[in-house]
C-alpha cells in the first residue's frame, strides 16, 4: 500500500524520503502555427529562456528547472503550445523524475 504524507512516501513498513527533480527538454521543430513569445514574457521563465537560446543553438536541451519555477512554466507553455522564439519554433517537454 503506497500513501503519500508530503515528500515522505510510506511503502509496506518502510518510509522514504521523496526528491522530485524536474527537467525541461526542448527541440526545434516544424509547426506550421506557434505562438510568439517576447524577451518580456520570458522574463518571468528563467530556465525556460535559458532552454530556448541554448535549443536555437544546438537543435535541442534539457535542462533541470528548479521547483519553483514549475508550475508556472508548465502553466505558460500549456497556454502557448508551440513556441516561436527569434524565428525558431519549439515543442516543450516535462520530465518528472
Amino acid at each position: 500500500m503506497l500513501i503519500d504524507e508530503g515528500n515522505v512516501l510510506k511503502f509496506g513498513e518502510d518510509y522514504f524520503i521523496v526528491f522530485v527533480n524536474c527537467s525541461l527538454r526542448m527541440k526545434r521543430i516544424v509547426i506550421p502555427e506557434c505562438n510568439e513569445i517576447t524577451d518580456d514574457e520570458l522574463q518571468m521563465y528563467p530556465t525556460l529562456k535559458n532552454a530556448l537560446i541554448t535549443a536555437e543553438k544546438k537543435g535541442s536541451t534539457t535542462l533541470k528547472a528548479p521547483p519553483e519555477e514549475w508550475s508556472k512554466t508548465l502553466s505558460f507553455v500549456r497556454e502557448k503550445g508551440c513556441i516561436k522564439f527569434n524565428g525558431s519554433k519549439f515543442e516543450v517537454h516535462f520530465m518528472l523524475s
